[in-house]
């Protein structure tokens, strides 16, 4: 069993998954979110300054909520810009644009299918997959 400190307040939990925090970290964040998304529903447009006076909630966590797009920028009157992480590109929501994300999962899916096609130099197989004709033309051969 894996043992993990507690990013936030530096108790040792056994975390699931890839967590960082413990659940009464992670418990006193959703309650945090919580507090921000009633208010914002009730006041559209407010400022984050007004949303920190209001619900208490640090003005650092409200942006760090806009990144992990649990909130949109939007909905907010936002004296701060989230940008992407890759090109700096201004955006609602997330940590890149959308331009960036098509650029990134476009990237891994050619390095996908290159890795792939290594293998089967390697091998020395075209394909992999063996067929009922294939089976009869060895045995024809033997």
């Amino acid at each position: 069993m894996e043992l993990k400190n507690c990013k936030e307040c530096g108790k040792l939990f056994s975390p699931v998954a890839s967590e960082d925090r413990c659940h009464v970290c992670r418990d006193d964040e959703e309650v945090q979110y919580q507090k921000v998304k009633d208010y914002l529903w009730d006041n559209p447009g407010a400022t984050i300054d007004e949303v920190h006076e209001e619900t208490g909630v640090d003005k650092d966590t409200i942006i760090q909520f806009v990144k992990d797009d649990r909130l949109i920028a939007d909905g907010i009157d936002a004296n701060f810009f989230v940008q992407c992480e890759r090109c700096g590109k201004e955006i609602e929501k997330g940590r890149y644009c959308n331009s960036c994300k098509n650029e990134l999962v476009d990237g891994l899916t050619k390095g996908i299918a290159k890795k792939k096609k290594e293998i089967d130099k390697k091998s020395g197989k075209k394909d992999q997959k063996m067929y009922t004709s294939d089976r009869i033309r060895k045995r024809k051969k033997e």
